[in-house]
């Protein structure tokens, strides 16, 4: 089989081109839409070259691996296949929104948003074989912000007790009937200004959204912090008894009271416990002299 490998100054060519050789096939053609990469790569490999695009796809190779970037790849793939080449391509192709570039004008970050999800691909390395960003302090804030923006949702996944969510209309303009998760049909009758269902969740639980294309869920749950049974700070409590004032006085005092002070309070209390245990001894003492007198008589 007579490869093509379009798209060789990937790190990614090397790679390819040994799977073809491995497999039986042949490196028929390279090519880059960067001139010098192609002339480096065939003499490194001492492969034949292309000199554009249109020259490999009259050359006629039994397949086509296109690797490059997912904004440049698609026009030369579109050309591939409307020349009836069998084409392999090693990315998706997509239409995505630049959000940041390198120095020299490349994308470094770019999202695509399909369906309700969103993509983000990051064109270098997130190690430090490609770059020394790992090495800075911008990089865990980068990495985290990242993950935050590519897991955020337009909507909740789940609504607390009490709480108003919005049921959007179907396509052709009308509201599905909701049902309770008691199963009971809900009569609601607020609706946005763009003619959406306004829905309170006033029973945990799921509720049902009959759509007439296909059925959908809204969870509504109690507040999670009424379930957490983890140690309560104490000076948290009293500080929430209080409203923040004894705790504050409390320690204001303890602040001013020098070591003398408090060791003299606590000589106090070491005194009126010594004449509780002699009150408890004499009463021990008198009980039983009472008692011996009644059995003499």
């Amino acid at each position: 089989m007579r490869v093509a490998l379009l798209g060789v100054s990937h790190w990614h060519a090397p790679m390819h081109l040994d799977a073809v050789i491995s497999s039986g096939g042949e490196a028929a053609l390279v090519w880059d839409p960067d001139a010098t990469a192609t002339r480096r790569f065939a003499a490194e490999h001492g492969l034949a070259t292309a000199q554009s695009l249109d020259q490999v796809i009259e050359a006629r190779p039994d397949l086509i691996l296109l690797m490059g970037h997912p904004l440049a790849v698609p026009d030369v793939a579109v050309q591939i296949i409307a020349a009836g080449v069998p084409l392999v391509l090693e990315k998706p192709a997509a239409n995505a929104t630049v959000l940041a570039r390198f120095e020299d004008g490349s994308p470094a970050l770019l999202e695509s948003q399909p369906g309700k999800g969103r993509v983000l691909l990051f064109t270098s390395s997130l190690g430090p074989s490609w770059n020394d960003l790992p090495l800075t302090p911008l990089y865990l804030p980068f990495v985290h912000q990242m993950v935050r923006y590519a897991g955020t949702r337009e909507e909740n996944s789940w609504y607390g007790l009490g709480q108003t969510f919005t049921v959007h209309k179907e396509q052709q303009g009308s509201v599905p009937a909701v049902d309770t998760p008691g199963g009971a049909r809900l009569n609601e009758n607020r609706l946005t200004p763009a003619g959406d269902l306004l829905v309170t969740g006033r029973e945990p639980g799921f509720y049902r959204l009959r759509y007439s294309t296909r059925p959908d869920f809204a969870a509504v749950d109690i507040d999670g912090s009424e379930g957490d049974f983890s140690k309560l700070d104490f000076g948290q409590f009293m500080a929430g008894v209080t409203g923040g004032a004894g705790n504050a006085e409390s320690s204001e005092a303890e602040r001013k009271l020098s070591r003398e002070e408090i060791e003299g309070r606590q000589r106090v209390w070491w005194s009126l416990l010594f004449i509780a245990l002699l009150l408890l001894l004499t009463e021990s003492l008198l009980a039983r002299r009472t008692k011996v007198v009644k059995m003499i008589r």
